[in-house]
């Protein structure tokens, strides 16, 4: 059986043109079989300056890429994040408690 397996794996495999000096392209437009994304925001006050850390890792088209951001914004900001956090989960609660009452 041993032998019946490389004589299919190597009627699937293809000779590429080493004297062409390049592979195959990559297919573009997302259609690997793997891709993730993932990012996380902070936002910090301190002494009524609020800072901003971000940072954002994803696998798109087998590349990984990682980039992060730091910076101060307005404490305003800060104030609008934690308003609308704090709505968001009062919310889900309600919902959640309208499933028993």
């Amino acid at each position: 059986m041993g032998t019946e397996l490389e004589k299919i794996g190597n009627a699937l495999l293809r000779r590429i043109d080493e004297s062409a000096g390049h592979y195959p392209a990559r297919t573009q437009g997302g259609d690997g079989f793997y891709s993730f994304r993932y990012s996380c925001t902070e936002i910090t006050t301190r002494g009524g300056e609020a800072y901003l850390k971000r940072s954002e890792t994803r696998c798109e088209n087998g590349r990984l890429v990682n980039e992060e951001y730091e910076g101060m914004v307005d404490s305003s900001m800060h104030r609008r994040a934690v308003d609308e956090a704090q709505r968001h989960f009062a919310d889900r609660i309600a919902r959640a408690m309208r499933l028993f009452f």
